[in-house]
């Protein structure tokens, strides 16, 4: 028998009142909501040793599934050196910590009598790009686009609304960056391509193992061989438990939840656009009967001035147990800095801090993260110029693998060298209403003759005045040394292709412009002439590669890449309104009439800031570029101006903000048929204020032009 003060004592920690009961908890299901930075993970495996030690429970009989192989691989690790701190003695058996991902395999393997060959949609991305004609050397490009299909294609099925990605869908929605005839070829096309080499997905096996479960003839054997085999389950991170893992996870217990453990914290569920779901821990107390829920509300990671502040913004949401998080260490900076396009004040906070600390340090122990891995392409090579170190996950993460970048800079080559192969990406977007194959044609020409490829278009469109404009365009970069006049003169050529590419919801041309904007900053700053500037790229590339072979540099990273990890200084960066929390797409759910989707894709922008803000022990740094900083840093608590806000104060436009008043009530004051039950709790008081108020001034009723949603 060991108690809890000699645990205290071998492991040299002192337990808080809230992680004893939950150290000792043997029987009955059991909730735990653990804030950030609470150390629920040592929590939890104590309640493991716990029962281990003092009930004789078999630790091969323990289950602790998680999601990524990364937790999995820490809790194995973690869960040793407290078996050996207590016990002096390394485990002879151990529990099972595992992925689903690697349990659903295990099972289906078992039952199925065979191996099955998993793969990813990435393994075949050229294959499945030439199924929609879409041709691009650019590797950042291809890469997007996969992984956006393929987010779309788990969420369907994560959320049982198709067992395979393309049964029962006939459309998708408009904010995704591909049609639905797209996504049809791509995901027809991975089907096919698996099924000739007899492979499988996650996804895949999601939908056997539960095909398997609903399966009267299998079922039975399935719970008796789970059930035998474990006897007591723990599921972390349950805040991001999606509908299909769900319903296999309970059909497995088969209603027998006595020792069934979920660990989460419904303020930190972000990955609904991949399907899953806070529902189920939120719901956890009344859905399964005889729970309990304990919280652990301290924070041992964020000091007091960082968590004070962004607690008053995650408060906000509706949707969530009500806690109060506490900071265990006192101190602690939080700034929140006005920044410009080039992210010039941040980055002199950054360098202040790396020669305070040293390089190696800042790799350790900071990290730059932003909403969108373009911004954060951006805020990288700003580092890169001041000569900070910087490290990506991927190389085709950087700017110079941007498909904005490439494009401008395959403009200059075309146009100066008159070079075949950007003759044939690029010629026809330069001119409206231009097709491909004449833009092969001219370069076939070229090839032949070496005409100049300008003057081949100019004899093809004779008398065309649309010319006239892009002559002088072409001129000014083709006698051009000057960094900043060859920039502005691509824009000229290129603005009208991404304005009519870009449909609602896309960012294709605002990425476009704050691409060549950032540019013509470095330009201004730095005088580059062409020349000088192309050496200098050269240089970063290499100290990207580099630093990724190395691991040396800062960590460039995504709000939704920094979920479980800690950073002693952190910087957060662009967060803007058209950024956090995306205001283009909340008016989109708003035309579209999601009036859910509105109200919950609001709710997780507020949960993601929350996730990127808790990354920091020490420092936090908040930047905004644009006149709109996001509503969410209004919310912090030192704020001159603080205040709350709602969907709404984070929609520009007026006429949309109406509509949304239209589509929540009626004109005798009551709900609409758009407002479901689920919709009803996100519906604080002040919202409801603020749409009623709409509807009784009716400002923008009479309107009859709308704005456009994408180019205000």
């Amino acid at each position: 028998m060991i108690d809890i003060q000699t645990m205290e004592e071998k492991i040299g920690l002192s337990f808080s009142d809230e992680q004893k009961p939950i150290i000792e908890w043997k029987d009955n299901p059991l909730a735990v909501i653990a804030c950030a930075g609470s150390g629920k993970t040592t929590t939890i495996e104590l309640n493991m040793l716990y029962k281990v030690l003092n009930y004789d429970i078999d630790p091969q009989k323990i289950l602790c599934i998680t999601f990524s192989k990364r937790a999995q691989l820490d809790m194995d690790e973690r869960y040793d050196n407290l078996y050996q701190k207590l016990v002096d003695l390394p485990p002879v058996d151990r529990p099972t910590f595992t992925t689903f991902h690697a349990l659903f395999k295990n099972i289906l393997e078992y039952f199925k009598g065979y191996k099955y060959r998993v793969v990813s949609m990435n393994k075949y991305k050229y294959q499945l790009m030439q199924s929609i004609n879409f041709n691009s050397d650019n590797q950042y490009d291809i890469n997007e686009l996969i992984e956006s299909i393929g987010n779309y294609r788990s969420s369907l099925i994560n959320t049982l609304e198709s067992s395979d990605g393309l049964e029962g869908i006939d459309s998708v929605p408009q904010t995704m960056d591909f049609t639905y005839t797209e996504y049809k070829n791509v995901i027809s096309t991975y089907l096919d391509i698996k099924a000739q080499h007899n492979e499988i997905d996650f996804e895949d096996m999601q939908s056997l193992l539960l095909q398997m479960l609903e399966d009267d003839t299998k079922r039975a054997e399935v719970i008796r061989f789970f059930n035998n085999v474990f006897e007591h389950v723990y599921i972390d991170e349950f805040q991001d438990i999606s509908p299909i893992q769900h319903a296999i996870v309970d059909i497995m217990l088969n209603e027998d939840y006595k020792h069934f453990t979920v660990i989460g914290d419904d303020d930190q569920s972000i990955y609904k656009f991949r399907g899953s779901s806070s529902d189920f821990i939120l719901q956890f107390p009344k859905s399964v009967l005889e729970s309990q829920t304990l919280y652990l509300s301290t924070n041992y990671r964020c000091r007091t001035n960082i968590l004070a502040n962004v607690q008053t913004s995650i408060q906000a949401n509706k949707k969530r147990f009500v806690k109060e998080i506490k900071p265990f260490t006192k101190g602690g900076t939080l700034g929140i800095v006005k920044d410009k396009p080039n992210f010039e004040q941040i980055c002199t906070y950054i360098k202040e801090d790396v020669e305070n600390k040293g390089i190696e340090y800042a790799s350790k122990y900071f990290a730059v993260l932003g909403r969108t891995k373009f911004q954060l392409s951006l805020m990288a090579d700003s580092l890169l110029e001041r000569q900070i170190g910087v490290r990506f996950k991927d190389k085709s993460e950087a700017l110079q693998m941007s498909k904005y970048y490439q494009e401008i800079f395959n403009v200059i080559k075309m146009i100066k060298q008159n070079d075949v192969t950007c003759i044939r990406k690029c010629a026809y977007k330069t001119v409206r209403g231009m097709a491909k194959k004449a833009a092969d044609k001219i370069a076939n020409e070229v090839e032949i003759t070496g005409e100049y490829w300008f003057d081949i278009l100019k004899r093809m469109r004779k008398g065309n005045s649309k010319l006239d404009g892009i002559e002088r365009n072409v001129e000014d970069i083709r006698k051009g040394r000057n960094l900043d006049k060859l920039l502005s003169a691509v824009f000229d050529v290129l603005k009208d292709f991404y304005k009519n590419m870009s449909k609602k919801g896309s960012k294709n041309f605002e990425y476009f412009k704050d691409t060549i904007n950032y540019l013509l900053e470095v330009a201004a700053s730095k005088k580059y002439t062409y020349i000088q500037f192309v050496e200098n790229e050269r240089e970063k590339v290499r100290h990207i590669n580099d630093n990724i072979a190395t691991q040396s540099g800062i960590p460039i990273m995504t709000f939704h890449g920094s979920k479980g990890l800690e950073f002693e200084n952190v910087y957060l960066i662009g967060v803007d309104n058209k950024y956090v929390p995306n205001a283009a797409s909340l008016q989109l759910d708003i035309e579209n009439k999601r009036v859910y989707d509105c109200l919950s894709n609001f709710e997780e922008e507020r949960r993601l800031f929350y996730v990127a803000c808790t990354r920091a022990k020490r420092k936090l740094f908040i930047s905004y570029s644009t006149k709109r900083p996001s509503v969410f840093v209004h919310e912090l608590k030192d704020m001159d101006n603080h205040r709350i806000s709602t969907v709404l104060d984070a929609i520009d436009d007026k006429i949309a903000k109406y509509d949304f008043a239209k589509l929540i009530y009626n004109d005798k004051g009551s709900y609409t048929q758009h407002v479901t039950h689920q919709s009803k709790g996100y519906i604080s008081k002040k919202l409801e204020n603020q749409l009623k108020h709409l509807l009784k001034t009716k400002t923008v009723k009479n309107k009859k032009k709308r704005k456009d949603y994408k180019f205000n």
